[in-house]
């Protein structure tokens, strides 16, 4: 069974099956159950690679998702910006709001928002607007980093997806970002033709 399996192994299994979408119950359960008592052993790739999974197949194991929490955040520092992309986005997914795991995230984001993908910003703020939880140094963060790859002297590196949920998570949380909403349309605009209907609604 799946306590037979090595950490890595549990990951990557639960990882297959969400990217392939198939929702397995008793499989997912028994990797939740092997994997909780050794999350300690787990990278921290393995740990967002395991949140993102159970997220991606709607399965909320609340005991399985407070554990990665509470190990995710003793391994804040260790993670590249894309892993805590992926975490927080899972929570959000999911609907748990774990107030000191969101507020680490914040942390983390903030500190290495030079390092951050176009893709993990606008995830980001995406997951704390769905949570409706507002971190105005967070977004203010995400904001400066986003308005400098927007920049019009630079080929936008916004997807069309992106520029919507960037757009959208500032206004769900009501911050009116004028130098990030011109930025967003200047990006959009160089973007026009890549852009659906939702997309530019959203905008």
């Amino acid at each position: 069974g799946a306590q037979a399996f090595a950490p890595q192994d549990l990951s990557l299994t639960a990882w297959a099956f969400a990217k392939v979408a198939v929702r397995d119950l008793p499989l997912l359960t028994a990797i939740a159950c092997a994997a909780r008592p050794r999350l300690a052993a787990f990278i921290t790739q393995n740990l967002a690679n395991t949140s993102w999974a159970f997220a991606k197949l709607e399965v909320a194991d609340w005991p399985l998702f407070a554990a990665i929490a509470g190990e995710s955040m003793r391994r804040m520092s260790e993670s590249i910006p894309k892993q805590v992309t992926s975490t927080v986005w899972a929570y959000a997914v999911v609907v748990y709001v774990h107030m000191p795991l969101l507020e680490a995230i914040a942390a983390s984001a903030m500190y290495r928002i030079a390092e951050a993908a176009p893709q993990d910003l606008s995830n980001t703020a995406w997951a704390f607007a769905s949570l409706e939880v507002l971190n105005l140094p967070l977004m203010q963060a995400i904001s400066e980093g986003s308005r400098l790859r927007c920049s019009p002297r630079l080929s936008p590196e916004f997807i069309s997806q992106e520029l919507s949920n960037l757009s959208w998570a500032f206004s769900k949380v009501v911050i009116l970002d004028r130098p990030l909403l011109a930025a967003i349309a200047c990006a959009a605009i160089a973007r026009s033709r890549d852009l659906s209907p939702q997309d530019v609604s959203s905008i």
